[in-house]
């Protein structure tokens, strides 16, 4: 293992535990037997004594069949002796602790380096509800769902590294714990094997894919025929559609069209974020290198209106200025017995004493620079007499068409498919 993978590695070994901390409290802290556990805590008990519930265990089995993660938890139980309580609570944080892994994984594998892969882990400790879906994210509680994700998400990053066998083992393990949520991550890697394949033109593996798609038919063969759903793809009678009527999550159909845009809109917003990327830091180092006034100059030259010129410039300089706002506003308040150097806490409770100032004097600002720009005829019709423009030379000029030239060749070549995107 090489040094930078060395570091890789320490620098995950020490977020896991602040990882699964913070996906903790985003999910209003661990809770025994709430939601969902409500079904799968008396399925685990009925494996571990099946002379309870002599009632309700045709109800209890009707669903707990159709998974292993019954029998998983109760060999489990059994094995080590622990309690329940204590056994789940283990288990939701090796889930978050496999989400993790996977996530990192798929990171190294897209990012170049590991402080962006560190980045990922911390978004991902953010928790949010699924519209109209009856899912989150995290959830507060050990839930399959959370832990067949987690080996959907694993399957994702071996997929990544070109072991599509490993990626299919790994979807299938998914199924055995939580069969809906494995079936997205089987469509997922299936699709994108397929696409690889077809793009990469690696004739000598088909029989990869080929092995996969004949195995992912017969295990859905025998689910249907002598499996656990063997007799069950049948409709509802009316006493059980009743029980579902206020379960509105469970009808994707009769979704608003607004639900169906909103969840959604995520696939394109990733694929934009990713994908452009690359411009995103092409603009950050266009503003490192060019000066925002003579920017704004040079656009004013060429015909720009003035009123674009001014929202640019504005937004350009406008971090720079509060930045040195909120320095200066802090040095002020240190003179006044600030304490912005002490515990966490205190630093905390400063934050509003300098926040405050500094958005109040930054809307100031605005207003001064609002009316000193119309004394001096801002809003005045007609093109503007400029006292200064930066120096375009021919040299410059030259490198500007060629530039243009470029861009339109890149376009053209993207268009035509003469080259593979890259």
């Amino acid at each position: 293992m090489s040094r930078q993978e060395t570091r890789a590695a320490l620098l995950f070994a020490l977020s896991l535990v602040p990882f699964i901390l913070l996906c903790a409290v985003n999910s209003a802290g661990y809770r025994y037997g709430a939601s969902d556990q409500a079904f799968y805590v008396p399925a685990v008990l009925a494996r571990l004594d099946p002379s309870l519930f002599p009632r309700d265990g045709a109800l209890i089995a009707s669903q707990a069949h159709l998974t292993l993660i019954d029998e998983t938890v109760a060999a489990l139980a059994r094995a080590t002796g622990a309690t329940l309580p204590v056994l789940l609570a283990w288990l939701y944080a090796g889930s978050l602790a496999l989400l993790a892994g996977a996530a990192w994984l798929i990171a190294r594998s897209l990012y170049r380096s590991r402080w962006t892969a560190l980045a990922l882990l911390a978004a991902l400790t953010l928790r949010h509800a699924i519209w109209r879906t009856g899912t989150n994210s995290l959830e507060g509680y050990f839930h399959p769902r959370q832990l067949a994700f987690g080996f959907g998400a694993l399957a994702i990053a071996a997929l990544l590294r070109g072991r599509l066998l490993g990626a299919a083992a790994l979807v299938a393990v998914a199924a055995m714990l939580h069969p809906t949520t494995a079936l997205w991550f089987a469509v997922w890697i299936a699709v994108a094997a397929s696409i690889n394949w077809a793009r990469g033109g690696r004739s000598r593996r088909w029989w990869r894919v080929a092995t996969a798609a004949a195995l992912a038919a017969v295990a859905v063969l025998w689910l249907v025929v002598a499996g656990p759903l063997a007799g069950r793809l049948v409709r509802m009678d009316p006493e059980w559609l009743a029980t579902l009527v206020t379960k509105d999550y469970l009808f994707p159909l009769d979704w608003p069209i607004l639900v169906w845009a909103i969840n959604l809109a995520y696939i394109p917003i990733i694929l934009f974020v990713y994908r452009y990327r690359v411009m995103a830091g092409a603009v950050t180092l266009y503003y490192l290198t060019t000066r925002p006034d003579e920017l704004v100059a040079s656009l004013q030259a060429h015909g720009a209106p003035a009123r674009l010129t001014f929202v640019i410039h504005g937004a350009v300089a406008m971090i720079p200025r509060l930045a040195e706002r909120a320095a200066a506003v802090t040095e002020a308040q240190r003179a006044r017995g600030l304490d912005s150097e002490g515990s966490l806490l205190q630093r905390v409770r400063g934050v509003s004493a300098v926040a405050a100032p500094t958005v109040s004097g930054a809307i100031a600002e605005v207003e001064q620079r609002t009316l000193a720009l119309e004394v001096r005829g801002f809003s005045r019709p007609g093109r503007h007499t400029l006292l200064w423009a930066p120096r375009d030379s021919p040299a410059q000029r030259i490198v500007r068409w060629c530039i243009i030239a470029f861009v339109a060749l890149l376009v053209v070549v993207r268009l035509t498919g003469w080259a593979s995107p890259w």
